[in-house]
């Protein structure tokens, strides 16, 4: 773990600097954030809705930016709650439920298969949408192991 500084620059022009420590994800990844807390939420939103002060004022005292303000009494407005939204999901497997036993009963069938063929296999009996490296990584995730060619 490394201790950065990043610069917040909103639509509005406000800049602030704020200390992030960031997790280093090797060569070139990128860092995702958590949340902020729904304390911490509660508190910042409480203090621009007792007026007297702009967006820009409060967000600076709760080291926030304005446009995180925004949102933060945007999502209160809509949902009645200030909790995180669930982060995004993400690419999910095809090969799940009855397509998954499909491919386990292919295997157990012709174990000296290669990956390519349990894939052709795959798609012509359950016209699935899916490729022959996601078959291979749904057998790895299964445990088992395939030949890689036809020798």
């Amino acid at each position: 773990m490394r201790w950065a500084t990043l610069r917040c620059a909103c639509h509005s022009g406000f800049q602030l600097n704020v200390p992030v420590k960031l997790a280093l994800l090797g060569a070139g990844g990128g860092v995702m954030p958590r949340p902020y807390s729904v304390d911490l939420r509660e508190r910042a939103v409480a203090a621009y809705r007792r007026g007297g002060r702009t967006m820009e004022e409060v967000a600076a005292e709760f080291s926030v930016c304005a446009k995180t303000l925004a949102h933060w009494l945007k999502l209160e407005d809509e949902t009645g709650r200030l909790e995180p939204r669930p982060r995004g999901g993400g690419n999910f497997s095809a090969l799940q439920g009855e397509v998954l036993e499909t491919l386990k009963g292919q295997v157990r069938i012709q174990p000296d298969a290669t990956v390519r063929e349990h894939f052709e296999a795959l798609v012509a009996r359950t016209e699935v949408h899916t490729s022959s490296s996601s078959v291979w990584r749904a057998l790895r995730r299964q445990g088992l192991r395939l030949k890689k060619s036809r020798s």
